[in-house]
């Protein structure tokens, strides 16, 4: 979620709010649960039954086999604050968590807990690394009749589900990409390939015209330009990709560093354009999505992958979001406080490189459901931000229930 929602802490200095309506602190509006057994990269696993949570708004450390550390479901489900991030989630599945995540839920007879997810969503974030959860408890969040709070809940989560469902048609098209990625070219068994010769090679059995070669011979890697943060302005014309952005699959916004005229030297491949692949070099290193929109600028240590030839651009995403090339990609970066990675070293890593029909032939089978995986996210992007404009005048009551509640039936 990208909501930004004003810190309130004194009563005196907290805006007025409906007959009816009053303020609470999170802490008194929630009961706090235990999180159980807690876990970190060590103890987990790559699969398991039970996700353990990380600090961040989506990501798991990973999973495990055992009971979880927190029973939530869709009929009870459990917010959680990460102490460091500031990250909230709203959980409906049992889940365990690392250390300095608090799971909660609302208050019985007081807060509803979806609601409570919404109203305290955005009111605290990241300014520097510290123990954030002291001053979340202390934020006042308005607290409506219980009804209101169920019906606003309710319109937000209409939004929230409309989301969810084009998250997971994107799961589903990014395990399709993956299964015949590695069908075609990690099995080769690409259509065809009866009629192909295997040949052993210095480097292993290929089949007959493939090679060998490096990622350059697929790809180029392009970083992003250092823009000067005094030219930044509120409401900017264009929005600056940085790592933090690029998930592992997705371009997340928002994009709060914006600029209203490119800078004399920007290269103009930094101008972002719809479908580009885009690689993060910093940090969390080897990260790959699609961009989307035409207003994305892209900042320094992140980079954009343009593909050879058109008919390496499916094959090119396929390859570099294996997590067998995540792997190659990390033990690759160098860095002492952070991994670093370098597009020019990145360029010369092994990549198998197959025959031009067999890549063209991919390119037609996948490239439009690549182009299906941008549209499906920039509709997400796009339903986020209406209900991001939405959220903080149902919540303060400056918006109606009822009024909210007939323009989502009239948009339905």
């Amino acid at each position: 979620m990208s909501i930004l929602q004003p810190l309130l802490i004194r009563r005196d200095n907290a805006p007025p709010l409906p007959i009816g309506w009053s303020y609470l602190t999170t802490e008194d509006a929630t009961t706090q649960l235990k999180p159980g057994p807690l876990f970190d990269k060590k103890t987990a696993q790559a699969a398991g039954n039970v996700p353990i949570l990380s600090q961040g708004l989506s990501d798991f450390v990973g999973y495990h086999n055992e009971a979880p550390g927190v029973v939530a479901n869709a009929d009870r489900p459990v917010v959680t604050f990460a102490n460091h991030t500031c990250a909230m989630r709203l959980m409906d599945r049992p889940f365990s968590c690392i250390q300095n995540i608090f799971p909660k839920i609302g208050k019985d007879g007081v807060a509803d807990t979806r609601y409570f997810y919404y109203a305290a969503l955005g009111r605290l974030n990241i300014t520097d690394y510290k123990g954030h959860h002291p001053i979340f408890r202390a934020a006042l969040i308005p607290i409506p009749p219980l009804e209101t709070q169920r019906r606003i809940a309710s319109i937000l989560g209409a939004y929230d589900d409309l989301i969810e469902v084009n998250r997971r048609r994107v799961a589903v098209l990014e395990a399709m990409t993956r299964g015949l990625f590695e069908e075609w070219f990690v099995s080769f068994r690409f259509p065809g390939h009866e009629n192909h010769k295997i040949i052993n090679t210095p480097n292993g059995a290929l089949p007959e015209g493939w090679r060998l070669g490096i990622i350059g011979d697929i790809s180029k890697l392009r970083s992003g330009f250092a823009f000067k943060s005094a030219s930044f302005v509120d409401g900017g014309q264009f929005g600056l990709v940085t790592i933090k952005h690029v998930q592992d699959g997705r371009l997340q916004p928002p994009f709060e560093s914006r600029i209203d005229a490119i800078p004399n030297g920007m290269p103009t491949y930094c101008k972002i354009s719809e479908g580009e692949m885009l690689l993060s070099l910093t940090g969390n290193v080897g990260r790959i999505c699609l961009a989307w929109g035409d207003d994305l600028l892209l900042n320094q240590r992140v980079a954009k992958i343009e593909p050879t030839q058109k008919h390496f651009r499916a094959f090119a995403y396929g390859f570099l979001r294996l997590p067998m090339t995540r792997t190659i990609l990390e033990n690759n970066s160098n860095g002492a406080a952070q991994q670093n990675l370098s597009p020019v070293r990145t360029m010369e890593l092994p990549c198998t490189v197959p025959g031009r029909s067999v890549a063209e032939a991919f390119e037609q089978s996948v490239g439009p459901v690549l182009d299906l995986i941008v549209c499906l996210n920039k509709a997400m992007a796009n339903l986020a931000a209406a209900r991001d404009l939405l959220l903080p005048r149902l919540i303060s009551g400056e918006l109606s229930v009822a009024a909210a509640e007939s323009n989502l039936e009239a948009a339905a």
